[in-house]
């Protein structure tokens, strides 16, 4: 898989490719006021597990946002490139780009940090999320 073309993206900005849970990608999620995808469920209501408000107070730090890896998070991060090289198998049609991290240029701290990007046969870009599933 090669890296997306950085002028393949009009209306976002690379901030920069951080390894999944660094100091720095942490930064680039957890700088005041930003929102990323992960936080949207909660925000919309739509997350059953946490609540617009404990968002907010962990996003302002009045309560601790340290989240203890569940095993099928680990499993995902763990077998991200071998999922996602799957994926591709599974889709010769299309090229898959992996992405770094991105803030919206019209709204900068609005931020995205998808797991990787195809391309399809017309063109469209296609936003690749990986997850994992299991019975434990």
């Amino acid at each position: 898989m090669q890296i997306l073309n950085e002028g393949l993206i009009t209306s976002a900005t690379l901030l920069g490719f951080f390894e999944n849970g660094s100091e720095d990608w942490h930064s680039a999620r957890n700088e005041p006021g930003a929102i990323g995808g992960s936080d949207i469920g909660a925000i919309a209501g739509w997350n059953r597990w946490e609540s617009a408000i404990s968002k907010w107070a962990k996003k302002t730090g009045k309560i601790d946002d340290n989240i203890v890896p569940s095993h099928r998070m680990r499993m995902g991060t763990k077998f991200e490139d071998d999922l996602l090289e799957i994926y591709q198998e599974d889709h010769p049609d299309q090229e898959v780009l992996i992405t770094g991290t991105w803030a919206s240029v019209a709204e900068p701290l609005n931020r995205a940090n998808p797991d990787a990007i195809a391309i399809d046969e017309n063109g469209e870009l296609l936003l690749i999320e990986v997850k994992f599933m299991g019975d434990n």
